[in-house]
């Protein structure tokens, strides 16, 4: 195993010691004693998600399913035709991209979780000021998290149709990065079309700069966008959907790299403890050249 990697396996054991990925993950190696301390911890990562998953609703379990497939998907047909420019993204949670700094995703994917959880929270409030509020947090919080994995995605995609490579992708714009996936994938028509939905990035903009506000008379999510800025709107329930789907982002994510790890590195025990759809997601034929 190169070092890279080992230094990825210790420091998600370390952060798992710290609580980084919540209670139960802290004790994975006590459940997976045969096994490397941070090989134990993505395969509970993996196992919290599948359990979770079991006890939500069937369009919630159908949008993480998704999105953690089509990242394993996505660097599945990314690193058979370029392994050095597609590998990093295993270690997308903890390591920058090779000439990108500041491109790892730890520090956005913990402020998304803090933001999710504190929504989960103050959801059952009656307190409509302080649920908008944080709707809006988490809002943002998903939306940036989203502006860093798009940079890894577009890599992947272009590895996968063998075009070139370049790290100053993370360096553009978040609108830049959607149309950019867009014009890879198909968009709304292709495969990748649910990150497409997801991603704001002009309400986004506007949330960053104090143009973002509810209008509670009619139940609309106002924002000031463009140039000239023109006001637009969107519905609240439509606005909260968002939220919703996209408090749900980081365990897919989690899941989908913890996957991967185990599938690139774990010993054959640990694949098989591997949930059997994830794993035959990896199985591909070899690209005809």
């Amino acid at each position: 195993m190169e070092d890279s990697r080992k230094e990825l396996l210790i420091h998600v054991a370390e952060l798992a010691a710290e609580g980084q990925f919540g209670e139960s993950v802290r004790h994975a190696q006590d459940e997976y004693a045969s096994l490397p301390p941070g090989i134990a911890v993505f395969l509970k990562c993996v196992d919290d998600y599948c359990k979770q998953n079991e006890g939500i609703d069937q369009e919630t379990r159908s949008f993480r399913d998704t999105i953690c497939k089509l990242l394993i998907v996505a660097y599945r047909e990314g690193v058979r035709v370029d392994g050095e420019s597609s590998g990093p993204f295993v270690s997308s949670l903890i390591s920058d991209y090779p000439g990108a700094p500041e491109s790892a995703l730890l520090t956005r994917w913990c402020a998304m979780v803090q933001a999710c959880l504190a929504f989960r929270e103050l959801s059952i409030s009656k307190n409509r000021t302080l649920i908008w509020q944080q709707m809006e947090r988490t809002f943002t919080a998903y939306n940036e998290f989203l502006d860093g994995l798009l940079g890894y995605l577009i890599i992947l995609q272009r590895c996968a149709t063998g075009k070139q490579v370049n790290p100053r992708v993370f360096e553009c714009a978040y609108g830049d990065k959607v149309q950019q996936l867009n014009q890879l994938t198909g968009g709304d028509a292709g495969a990748f079309y649910i990150f497409n939905r997801i991603a704001r990035p002009a309400i986004r903009n506007a949330a960053a700069h104090g143009r973002l506000w509810l209008d509670p008379k009619r139940n609309n999510i106002r924002y000031v966008d463009g140039k000239p800025r023109k006001e637009r709107s969107i519905p609240l329930a439509e606005f909260a959907g968002l939220v919703h789907l996209g408090s749900h982002l980081a365990m897919p994510y989690l899941a989908a790299i913890g996957t991967l790890v185990v599938v690139e590195f774990g010993t054959d025990q640990a694949k098989s403890l591997l949930p059997k759809e994830l794993v035959e997601l990896w199985a591909f034929r070899p690209r005809v050249t």
